[in-house]
């Protein structure tokens, strides 16, 4: 798939094209295969985004430059990226700087799941050390952009917090509770000493 797109650039096919399937008819803004094509770069693309683990190194040190940026906030956005080792990572393997507009993504995408007093320490790091990760200086208007990424993303942690609080004990019990061969959980916890109390915020 790496190899199949790299070749779709050095044919001509757009940059924009392969990051999210797109009419290719200036008159319509209609996004249907008679106009769009198959969008075949656009699938692959969105199928290496759900890679995990090594693999995501490996597709990142593959991958055409002006891709690289794209692949690292689909990363972030993936449910199993969340881990804060995994989140520092991604940021770790830029070679190009974020643009505003992407940082601001960066931070919604990694924000979706968010819950624990880390993703806050974690968030926190990000936005005092937010030059390090941006290829422009930071002006009034930017300023604004930025500061209203991190503050939507408190908010969606305090919600995905409280969702926790309210839902998740009730869930695992019942969860547990099926004891049949199908049950989707293999290992439960005690119900007075659930692991997951490290979402609660001191």
């Amino acid at each position: 798939m790496l190899d199949y797109i790299q070749q779709k650039i050095n044919e001509g096919v757009k940059i924009s094209y392969i990051k999210q399937c797109s009419s290719q008819d200036s008159a319509s803004t209609v996004n249907v295969p008679l106009y769009s094509g198959d969008c075949i770069e656009n699938a692959y693309f969105s199928a290496l985004a759900r890679a995990g683990g090594p693999l995501r190194s490996h597709i990142l040190d593959s991958l055409n430059p002006l891709l690289q940026n794209e692949m690292v906030i689909r990363f972030a956005q993936n449910p199993r990226g969340k881990g804060i080792s995994t989140l520092g990572s991604l940021l770790n393997n830029l070679n190009l700087k974020f643009s505003i507009p992407e940082f601001t993504r960066f931070i919604s995408a990694a924000c979706s799941g968010m819950s624990t007093t880390e993703h806050q320490l974690f968030l926190a790091k990000l936005e005092q050390n937010k030059d390090m990760y941006i290829n422009v200086g930071i002006d009034s208007e930017n300023t604004v952009a930025i500061d209203t990424a991190f503050a939507s993303c408190q908010r969606q942690i305090l919600e995905n917090e409280s969702k926790l609080d309210k839902y998740l004990t009730d869930v695992t019990e019942f969860l547990c509770g099926n004891t049949n061969a199908y049950s989707p959980v293999t290992k439960c916890p005690s119900s007075t000493n659930f692991r997951y109390r490290n979402w609660r915020l001191p």
